[in-house]
């Protein structure tokens, strides 16, 4: 009944987006998706509307995202220290393009004083524990500590039990003038079940 009464809705994206991503205007897209000629047509309104809620929330995203940009302060972190080096050439393989691509893209936030808000995508087995393994080492080698959070306390001993091998016989190299000597890379598992006693010493 309210399609009846508008004579057309304006469509945000330009044509060359649309040819682009191959979407049908979003005009058609809301008076298809009531009264389809066929399922084809049925299944591109869907598509466009699904766009359409897709890009409304990125765009939130980034706007917040900009905004928490302009106010926020974060560490700016030394990205080629030696225990990040350390860490990658004592790799038993090379790392693959993309997870280069994506080690490189974290080493440009962690660069950086913007708080860093990066998502990162892979199938299992595709690394995504080794390049998060090497960005816990540029904290690690500025004095910081890292925390590699998870959501089942199963998870979590598994991830630790791969953290352990990963980061075996690395020593943080002791910075220029500092009265301390080389340490090792210490892994720790916090759960719900750690003693307050441990805690403590975990945390310091």
């Amino acid at each position: 009944a309210v399609l009846k009464h508008i004579s057309r809705f304006e469509d945000p994206l330009e044509e060359h987006w649309r040819g682009e991503y191959k979407l049908m205007e979003r005009d058609a897209a809301y008076r298809a998706i009531h009264a389809p000629k066929d399922f084809a047509e049925l299944r591109a309104a869907q598509r466009r509307l699904r766009f359409d809620e897709f890009l409304r929330m990125q765009l939130a995203l980034v706007s917040r995202k900009r905004a928490l940009a302009r106010v926020s302060r974060g560490i700016r972190h030394n990205v080629d220290g030696a225990l990040v080096h350390a860490f990658v050439s004592g790799l038993p393989y090379e790392l693959t393009r993309d997870q280069s691509n994506v080690l490189n893209a974290i080493k440009e936030d962690m660069g950086s004083s913007v708080p860093m808000h990066r998502l990162v995508q892979g199938e299992v087995g595709s690394g995504k524990t080794v390049v998060s393994a090497a960005a816990m080492c540029i904290a690690i080698q500025g004095g910081h500590q890292a925390a590699f959070m998870a959501p089942t306390e199963v998870l979590a001993e598994q991830h630790m039990a791969v953290l352990g091998q990963l980061l075996a016989g690395l020593r943080v190299p002791a910075s220029d003038g500092s009265l301390f000597h080389d340490r090792d890379v210490r892994v720790a598992l916090l759960s719900g079940r750690t003693p307050a006693a441990q805690r403590r010493t975990i945390a310091h």
